[in-house]
C-alpha cells in the first residue's frame, strides 16, 4: 500500500484548518492512518470524510501516541458518534461515524481547551528558551573566546535570545485571541479555528532557523567525526521516537537512555579518533602563524599539533599548538599560541581581562619595553612535578591581543621574529 509522510505544522489555534486540511487529502484519494512522523496518509478511493480535530488537556506536549485517558476520553467521543482516528501532543483526530453525530465540546468546553493547550505549548517553549538562553550566557561568561568568535554559536544566543522575548508577546496575545473568541461564541454560540498558512509559515521558519548553524557545523570545517557522530546519533533517535510512538512513560525513559547514550557514542568516538590519530603531518600546519620551528631548530614532526581559526563579526582567534617530546636528540620542545584579532569592538578588553584573570600575572614581569605592547607580560610557572619551567607572554598591541606558552625563554632575536611573524 502506498503511504506518505507530511510535516505536521499546525498550532492548536488552527483545529478546523487541520480537520479541513485532511478532507482534501482524502477527495485526493490520501487518507489520514497515523501520526508517524508527522502525518502518514494511505493511498486509497477519493471520497468525502467529515474530520473532527479536538484538543486533550490531559494529553502532553511530549506524548507521541494514545495514553489511557485519551482512549477513555475517545470512547465517549465514539458513543457520541465520532470514530477516533488517533492523537499526538494534545491533538485528537476523529472522522464522522454517524451523520447525526454529536458536537464533542460545547463552544464554551472548546475555546477554553484550546486556549489552554496553545498557551502551555507557548509558555513551555519560550520558558524552555529561556532556560537555554541563560545557560548560554553563562558558559559565554565562563569562556568569551567560544562565543565571540564562533558565528555559529552567536546565532544560536541570539535565537535562544530571540525566542524567549517573544515569548513576552505571543503568550499575552492569546489573552487578546481568546476575547475575540468569546464575542465570536455570544454571536453564534460555537467558535471556529481556521488555518493561518501566513503566520504558521513564519513561526515556521523562525523555529527552522537553527538548523542552519546546525548543518554549517556538522557540514563545514567542524564537522569532524565527533560532530558528525553526535549529529547522526541525535538524528536516529529521535526518528526512532517519532516512528515507534511509545507511551509517556517509555518515553521518557528512551530519551533518557538515548542520551546517555549518545554522550557515550561522542566520548567513544573521540577516543577511537585519538587512538588511530597518526604522527602528526607539518603541512597540517600550513598556514599557522607561528611554529616551533621559526624560533629554534627541531628536527622530525611533532608528536602532536593543531592549528585552527575561527571568526566572526567581532574579531577572529587563532589557535596553534605544538608539542616535541624529548629524545636523547633534542631537547622538548612546546609552543601554545592564541592570537585574538578585533574588529573594533568591546570584545577586546573582555578577552584580556579572561586571559590574564584568575592570578595568571601574579609575580609577572613588565616586559612592555622588548615587545613594543601597549602592555605585556612574562610570567614563569614551574611545575611542581617535573620542575620544569613554563613561560607565559601577554601581549596586548591595538586591536590584536596574544597569549603565547613556551617551553623556553624567549631571547630578544626570537621576540623580534614572533613580532614579525604576528605583525604586532
Amino acid at each position: 500500500m502506498k503511504t506518505k509522510f507530511v510535516p505536521l505544522i499546525f498550532s492548536y489555534l488552527e483545529c478546523d484548518g487541520l480537520a479541513r486540511y485532511l478532507e482534501r487529502q482524502a477527495e485526493k484519494g490520501w487518507h489520514f492512518k497515523a501520526f508517524r512522523l508527522g502525518m502518514e496518509f494511505e493511498k486509497g478511493e477519493p471520497r468525502r470524510v467529515t474530520y473532527d480535530v479536538q484538543t486533550f488537556l490531559k494529553n502532553k506536549e511530549t506524548d507521541t501516541a494514545p495514553e489511557p485517558e485519551t482512549e477513555e476520553f475517545a470512547a465517549y467521543c465514539e458513543a457520541a458518534g465520532w470514530e477516533f482516528a488517533d492523537s499526538t501532543k494534545r491533538f485528537l483526530v476523529f472522522r464522522k461515524d454517524r451523520w447525526n453525530a454529536q458536537p464533542i465540546y460545547t463552544g464554551e468546553e472548546r475555546l477554553q481547551c484550546v486556549f489552554r493547550s496553545e498557551l502551555r505549548a507557548r509558555a513551555e517553549h519560550h520558558l524552555s528558551m529561556l532556560l537555554l538562553f541563560v545557560c548560554f550566557l553563562f558558559n559565554a561568561s565562563l569562556n568569551p573566546p567560544m562565543w565571540l568568535f564562533n558565528s555559529v554559536m552567536q546565532l544560536l544566543l541570539i535565537y535562544t535570545g530571540l525566542s524567549a522575548a517573544l515569548g513576552l508577546i505571543r503568550v499575552p496575545a492569546l489573552f487578546f485571541w481568546r476575547a475575540a473568541k468569546k464575542r465570536e461564541l455570544q454571536k453564534t454560540g460555537t467558535i471556529t479555528c481556521p488555518s493561518r498558512p501566513i503566520r504558521r509559515t513564519a513561526w515556521l521558519m523562525f523555529r527552522l532557523f537553527p538548523l542552519f548553524p546546525l548543518a554549517w557545523m556538522v557540514l563545514g570545517p567542524q564537522g569532524g567525526p565527533v560532530v558528525w557522530a553526535g549529529a547522526v546519533s541525535v538524528v536516529l533517535l529521535g526518528t526512532a521516537i517519532a516512528w515507534f510512538r511509545p507511551g509517556r512513560g517509555e518515553n521518557r525513559l528512551i530519551q533518557i537512555a538515548g542520551g546517555i547514550g549518545v554522550v557515550l557514542i561522542i566520548f567513544l568516538t573521540a577516543a577511537m579518533v585519538m587512538m588511530s590519530a597518526g604522527p602528526v603531518k607539518q603541512d597540517s600546519l600550513s598556514g599557522a602563524p607561528l611554529l616551533v620551528r621559526d624560533l629554534r631548530k627541531v628536527t622530525g614532526e611533532p608528536e602532536s599539533a593543531e592549528f585552527t581559526r575561527q571568526s566572526s563579526s567581532l574579531g577572529s582567534l587563532t589557535v596553534v599548538t605544538e608539542h616535541y617530546p624529548e629524545d636523547g636528540v633534542q631537547a622538548g620542545a612546546e609552543l601554545d599560541l592564541r592570537l585574538y584579532r578585533f574588529s573594533g569592538s568591546g570584545a577586546e578588553d573582555t578577552i584580556w581581562q579572561y586571559e590574564t584573570g584568575r592570578y595568571r600575572l601574579a609575580g609577572a614581569e613588565d616586559v612592555s619595553a622588548a615587545w613594543g605592547a601597549s602592555e605585556a607580560w612574562h610570567n614563569t610557572v614551574i611545575d611542581p612535578y617535573g620542575g620544569l619551567a613554563a613561560h607565559w607572554y601577554y601581549l596586548r598591541y591595538e586591536g590584536t591581543t596574544v597569549v603565547l606558552h613556551v617551553s623556553w625563554e624567549l631571547s630578544a632575536e626570537q621576540i623580534a621574529i614572533v613580532r614579525a611573524k604576528l605583525g604586532v
